[in-house]
């Protein structure tokens, strides 16, 4: 009877020790939704030819997304003002940063652009030089993206 009990319990022990064994072996598997995060480097041009229209006012920054012509002469213009520099909306679309008004000089520098996940990250910092201007002015950049991308959302990340 002694025998019978111990081995049972012997059979009972191995078999739940095989079971955990079992369990730990498969926790080494990946779980089954895995979310995986791409990035590839995206190339651009900056406009440099521009400048805001006069009559441009806003209270707050703006990161703006245009895509035709149109759109883009509500807010900028030719510095030289002919239509030389006029873009190729059917290259390019604009990303375009536009700051609150300054009284020192301020720029924009765009670390990267990113596809990732289906979305175009831009990584931007804000310049501020502690150089004073004769009077407030918005600060405000452009950039030229390959058209291929404009269907995609867009994410600004102030770095």
């Amino acid at each position: 009877m002694r025998k019978s009990f111990f081995l049972l319990t012997l059979i009972g022990f191995l078999t739940v020790g095989c079971k955990k064994q079992e369990q730990i072996k498969g926790n080494d598997k990946e779980p089954d939704v895995i979310t995986h995060y791409s990035s590839k480097p995206i190339d651009y041009l900056i406009a440099d030819n521009y400048t805001l229209n006069n009559e441009f006012k806003t209270s707050k920054g703006l990161n703006l997304k245009i895509t035709s012509q149109e759109q883009f002469d509500k807010y900028f213009k030719d510095i030289q003002e002919t239509k030389a520099n006029t873009i190729d909306f059917k290259k390019y679309f604009v990303l375009a940063f536009i700051g609150i008004t300054s009284k020192t000089e301020t720029s924009f520098k765009v670390e990267s652009i990113n596809d990732k996940n289906n979305k175009l990250e831009i990584k931007y910092c804000i310049n501020e030089i502690e150089k004073p201007l004769k009077e407030a002015v918005y600060p405000y950049s452009i950039i030229l993206i390959d058209k291929k991308f404009k269907t995609k959302d867009i994410h600004f990340v102030i770095h």
